[in-house]
């Protein structure tokens, strides 16, 4: 079972999703995201992002402030975004009945 676990509140489609992103953006394989390899994956998947946007993004996920995001904090908020995308689905559902 991965990081995000069963009790994430998660399909198994999106827990493998934030697992195979984090595998991308960790290049170096050393189990961390640096802001580089970051920047770099960014860049290669056509997202136009500013240094500081993006540095912004990983203080939030860096909970640990050691400059680098760990499996576990890319896990922990990438979790947390993918709920927030379906408590917005269902508000949205909810509002055309």
């Amino acid at each position: 079972m991965s990081a995000a676990g069963n009790s994430s509140g998660l399909t198994p489609e999106e827990v493998e999703e934030i697992e195979r992103s984090f595998r991308e953006y960790d290049t170096n394989k050393n189990g961390s995201i640096t802001p580089d390899e970051m920047k770099e994956c960014l860049h290669k998947a056509g997202v136009t992002a500013l240094d500081k946007e993006v540095d912004y993004i990983l203080k939030r996920m860096d909970k640990n402030h050691d400059g680098n995001v760990t499996h576990a904090e890319y896990v922990k908020f990438m979790s947390a975004v993918y709920r927030g995308e379906h408590e917005k689905l269902k508000r949205k559902a909810a509002q055309k009945k």
